[in-house]
């Protein structure tokens, strides 16, 4: 026998509907409330530290492949101001700095299994971000569109043999080897979620973040293999290992919020 073949009777799938309906409409108003105090309080300036929460999570957040992931400039904030037009819209700007990040794994330079330790030193450029925010029913969830510029960022890779070779195209090679590159300047579009709450006294804080759509390659630029060993490499080898290179995307610049800050009321009451 089933647990509950029909345990309710009609009306009392009735009532419970309408005692659902009643709590979600409580749920809402609530909440509605603090829509209000974005109204109010329209003017909002929050400082983003996005770089302590990557130094502290970064490695639990990481790609499974990656040993270990290192924050080096993490402390520096973020800013973000903007204005809510009313419960429902929000338009502002966010700069986020340059971040120093160490990442280190194995990796093979060909289509072969890893064959080497890599430590990558990388910057991730710093952002500036237009972005509007939607919150439906005028609740503290949002979503966003966001028109997103990244600096071009430097990158440099040391790369040790864990064998006696390692594969370069068709070819094994007895060296380590050093890499250098940039990941280039972009301008896209980016799609996000968040919750932006805020309080009657005017502390407010954000938690969300904004992903820029699929880029196009390619994204790397000026790329510089060489032997650390004074080795010769054939021009083909050094392509495919180019080529390879290009095809790996140790950093995608994700817009990431943690903020808190102050909004500030600007209409006559």
């Amino acid at each position: 026998m089933a647990p509950f073949p029909g345990f309710f009777p009609v009306v009392a799938r009735k009532n419970m509907n309408r005692i659902l309906l009643i709590a979600c409409l409580i749920f809402l108003s609530v909440w509605s409330l603090q829509g209000q105090n974005r109204v109010e309080r329209p003017l909002q300036i929050q400082l983003n530290a996005s770089g302590v929460f990557l130094k502290t999570f970064g490695n639990a957040i990481a790609d499974e492949e990656v040993d270990d992931l290192e924050v080096n400039k993490w402390l520096l904030p973020g800013l973000s101001i903007g204005y809510h037009l009313n419960k429902r819209f929000y338009l502002g700007y966010a700069f986020q700095p340059n971040r120093q990040l160490t990442l280190r794994e194995q990796w093979s330079f060909a289509p072969v299994p890893n064959d080497g330790n890599i430590a990558v030193y990388h910057n991730t450029g710093a952002s500036h971000a237009l972005e509007g925010r939607y919150f439906p029913f005028g609740i503290d969830l949002y979503a966003s569109l966001s028109f997103i510029h990244v600096n071009q960022a430097a990158y440099q890779m040391d790369f040790d043999r864990i064998g006696n070779t390692l594969r370069l195209g068709q070819n094994d090679y007895v060296t380590d080897l050093e890499a250098d590159w940039h990941f280039r300047s972009l301008t896209t579009l980016g799609i996000g979620l968040g919750y932006n709450y805020v309080s009657k006294s005017g502390f407010s804080f954000n938690l969300g973040l904004a992903v820029p759509l699929p880029l196009s390659n390619p994204l790397y630029q000026d790329i510089i293999i060489r032997s650390r060993d004074a080795v010769d490499i054939a021009t083909d080898d050094l392509e495919a290992a180019r080529s390879r290179l290009e095809d790996e995307l140790f950093f995608y610049p994700i817009q990431l919020h943690l903020s808190i800050g102050y909004n500030f009321g600007l209409r006559n009451r």
